[in-house]
């Protein structure tokens, strides 16, 4: 048995298009920035499909908050150079919006407002639990 399960929650990184195949399936590609620790982002590639994809391309949008499950699939091609390409990407089955990207005056509101308070300190983790 084997398990292969995704979900990931990042920015969408550009403007969403639609796109069709031969056959008249419905398609979309993007990239979603995933905040890791400290200051590391990965950005990792989601496939959606049929009306996932169109429901996407409406309604999301260029810095959105975009939750993905799916499945981790990988496929190998070879370019015009004869060069192999290998890449790894979520084929999406459900997503969850999040937040909008804020435009550049709720971004500037948004900054004003934070400064009325003062920064909060973090904690540092204790490694050793009392208990097992």
């Amino acid at each position: 048995m084997s398990i292969n399960v995704s979900t990931i929650s990042g920015r969408i990184t550009k403007d969403l298009e639609l796109k069709t195949t031969p056959n008249g399936v419905s398609v979309t590609s993007f990239t979603l920035a995933v905040k890791g620790f400290g200051e590391s982002v990965d950005f990792v590639d989601v496939v959606a499909w049929k009306n996932l994809a169109e429901i996407i391309c409406k309604k999301c949008e260029k810095g959105q908050v975009l939750t993905v499950s799916g499945r981790l699939a990988t496929r190998i091609y070879k370019d015009k150079n004869d060069v192999i390409h290998k890449i790894t990407e979520v084929i999406a089955n459900e997503i969850v919006f999040g937040v909008k990207a804020k435009s550049s005056q709720e971004h500037q509101d948004s900054h004003n407002h934070d400064e009325q308070f003062p920064d909060y300190e973090e904690l540092p983790i204790d490694e050793d639990l009392p208990f097992e």
